[in-house]
C-alpha cells in the first residue's frame, strides 16, 4: 500500500479515501471548491488527477488573483 494513502478502502472496483476535517476546515474547503467552480470534492480530485486543475500556470494564476482583487476594489 502506498504510504501516502493510509486508510484506503475498496468500494465497487475503486477505492474510497477518507479524510477527517473539523467544521471550520470543511467550510473553508467548500468555499474554495465553489470559488474554483467545483460542485463536489470528487470533481476536484478527478480534475487534479487528470491534470485539468489548476487551470492556469502559476503566473496566470497570479494575474487571475490580481484581476479578482481589482474587481473587488481591494
Amino acid at each position: 500500500m502506498d504510504p501516502l494513502l493510509k486508510g484506503v478502502y475498496r468500494k465497487g472496483g475503486g477505492k474510497t479515501v477518507g479524510v477527517k476535517l473539523n467544521e471550520n476546515d470543511l467550510a473553508n474547503l467548500n468555499l474554495r471548491l465553489r470559488q474554483d467552480s467545483f460542485d463536489t470534492f470528487s470533481e476536484f480530485i478527478h480534475a487534479y488527477i487528470d491534470r485539468r486543475y489548476p487551470k492556469y500556470e502559476k503566473n496566470q494564476q497570479s494575474e487571475k488573483l490580481l484581476e479578482r482583487i481589482r474587481d473587488r476594489g481591494i
